[in-house]
């Protein structure tokens, strides 16, 4: 396996024996128990998909996979079923169970033998949690599969040739030419909007976001969709390039939707997949707003406007000269149950004025988000949870797994007051700076002056690496606020300061078997608990309980200055962990990390 980073992407080259060869998509299917490790912790802890999809290319067998986290107390369960997609049909259903102490990664499978033209899609959900286990992200504890063979549906279908001379009639053989009479023709029954060429926003939609920008409006049939079997998937006409191009224009956005206060309005059961967005520009509206591909604002309940986001190339090219803006390349308001997979996100900052308030992912009062497989290159900013979930109970944040960040960051903060999501999972990312001016946190956990208590925050096997200016920490807990933080299997390598929690009353529940190693720096990482001042991993491990089992020896990369953070054979991060599990992201055996 090898990694290759380039001036706009890191890509991936899978060669490891546990990878599907012959389907470069898929998860080898004779792994039973993908991880197995036992930690104490205190409470029975959360039930969660480890990996959001599966993907094939052909039909097969689907391969799902489920573990426990922010606690291990007793033994627990849950049931699965899985779900066609087109009629809610139930194809299988099983348990899972985890011993006393087990945070084990588990797995299942569910078969596919036949699909009609364009994608096939399946989803399984977790039910009846056991032994005082909650569901991570409640009744929606979703995972897709998916099987994509790049045929069009023939049916159900709207058909967009943004580069026609004439509009056609939406079909296939006579597409649109233009979002605005697809949009208009769409029918509560149609599964499919295929998309070729890029659409230009020419301000037919300017007034449905309140922000004075050119966008294309989700509206009319696009909102109430109520279940899975009414689903749209807007994406790319397969083997073309299909999404937004703003040109040269400075005053042009993507996607838009407000639902307002209204339920009937919201945006529920969208997929927008392999769509393109670049030269996106609103520097020239002189009004504060949002440079964005996709902008939803809507009523929280029971939704779920986006499963599949997987935009390659987003490129924004902005010349902004005043200094209070806000962006994201997708940003969300007051929605819930959300995912974010394998998007491709690169030069997010402007050619003038990085502005570190321009964000691959903004949510704000939104909760139940899964970020996974992305890939950010040169990035002003990462992903960004502003706000807890406003005007309602507290609910679960952020959970971001297997993504590369090679200068953006993770943050989470509050605004006004409101309160601070639950039960972050930040991990298997590779955070790698290579931005010389960057000096971000890679994950940053911060609140405003009064503020509601997050609880239980996991940080594990993420590869933090060449974050080496000081006095910032590359994680960051800065205020009062995030209790029982869990930290373990991270390797820090090249950084200055490793982690810093700086409030007394906000001990960690766990923190130890991290791997800490300079070899270009003078002085090994810090680190810093309940304290302002940071100390050595031995002046830690002398003073307190923790990090007693910690590793500060060379983890021993391939090439981690090219990208390639493979462990080396005689690399003591590979049983370096809890229970003798590899330190870092568990390259090479069972997932894909990152866009590709």
């Amino acid at each position: 396996m090898s990694w290759e980073l380039d001036a706009t992407d890191w890509t991936r080259q899978l060669s490891s024996p546990l990878h599907d060869g012959n389907n470069p998509k898929s998860l080898r299917a004779s792994i039973a128990a993908a991880i197995s490790m036992s930690l104490s912790l205190t409470t029975a802890g959360r039930l969660g998909f480890f990996i959001d999809y599966s993907e094939l290319e052909t039909v097969g067998t689907h391969n799902f996979y489920v573990t426990r986290t922010h606690g291990s107390q007793g033994a627990v369960g849950c049931t699965w079923t899985a779900y066609d997609s087109a009629d809610g049909a139930q194809l299988a259903t099983g348990s899972l169970s985890w011993a006393n102490h087990s945070l084990d990664v588990l797995s299942f499978q569910v078969p596919v033998t036949s699909k009609p033209a364009g994608d096939h899609r399946i989803y399984v959900l977790l039910s009846n949690p056991t032994g005082g286990a909650a569901l991570h992200h409640g009744e929606h504890t979703v995972a897709y599969g998916i099987i994509d063979d790049d045929t069009i549906a023939t049916s159900n279908a709207i058909f967009i040739d943004a580069d026609a001379a004439t509009d056609g009639t939406g079909t296939q053989a006579s597409p649109y030419n233009n979002w605005y009479s697809a949009r208009d023709a769409l029918l509560v029954t149609d599964r499919y909007i295929y998309i070729k060429g890029l659409m230009v926003p020419d301000g037919t939609d300017s007034v449905a976001m309140s922000d004075p920008v050119k966008h294309l409006a989700l509206k009319g049939t696009f909102e109430g969709r109520a279940s899975e079997a009414q689903r749209l998937i807007i994406r790319n006409w397969p083997n073309f390039i299909g999404g937004v191009d703003g040109g040269e224009q400075t005053d042009v956005a993507g996607f838009a939707c407000d639902a307002g206060s209204s339920s009937t309005a919201a945006v529920r059961y969208i997929t927008f997949k392999g769509l393109s967005f670049t030269n996106l520009d609103t520097s020239g509206i002189g009004y504060f707003g949002y440079v964005f591909c996709l902008r939803i604002r809507g009523q929280r309940e029971n939704l779920q406007p986006v499963e599949h986001f997987s935009m390659e190339n987003i490129k924004i090219d902005g010349l902004l000269s005043g200094a209070n803006f806000t962006s994201a390349c997708w940003y969300v308001e007051r929605c819930d149950h959300l995912k974010m997979w394998r998007c491709n996100i690169t030069n997010t900052i402007y050619a003038n004025k990085p502005d570190p308030n321009l964000h691959a992912f903004q949510t704000y009062g939104t909760r139940f988000c899964s970020l996974q497989c992305n890939t950010l290159s040169n990035t002003a900013g990462g992903f960004y949870e502003k706000s807890g979930y406003v005007g309602d109970t507290v609910g679960v944040g952020m959970c971001v797994r297997f993504n590369i960040l090679n200068s953006g960051q993770i943050t989470v903060s509050t605004q006004g007051g409101t309160p601070v999501q639950d039960f972050h999972i930040f991990s298997n990312n590779i955070l790698a700076s290579t931005n010389e001016t960057d000096h971000s946190k890679p994950i940053q956990l911060s609140q405003s002056s009064t503020y509601t208590i997050s609880t239980k925050t996991q940080i594990n096997n993420n590869i933090f690496y060449d974050y080496d200016f000081s006095n910032v920490g590359t994680i960051r807990s800065n205020v009062a606020g995030f209790e029982g933080i869990i930290l373990f299997n991270n390797i820090f390598n090249e950084i200055g300061e490793a982690w810093r929690i700086d409030n007394a009353a906000d001990a960690p529940e766990y923190v130890d078997y991290n791997a800490y190693y300079n070899g270009v720096l003078a002085s090994q990482p810090l680190v810093a608990n309940n304290s302002s001042t940071y100390i050595t991993v031995s002046a830690l491990q002398s003073s307190s309980a923790l990090e007693q089992n910690a590793i500060t020896a060379n983890p021993l990369f391939v090439d981690a200055a090219n990208g390639d953070f493979t462990l080396q054979s005689a690399s003591p991060s590979i049983s370096g962990g809890v229970d003798g599990t590899q330190q870092g992201i568990y390259l090479g055996d069972f997932y894909t990390i990152g866009a590709n």
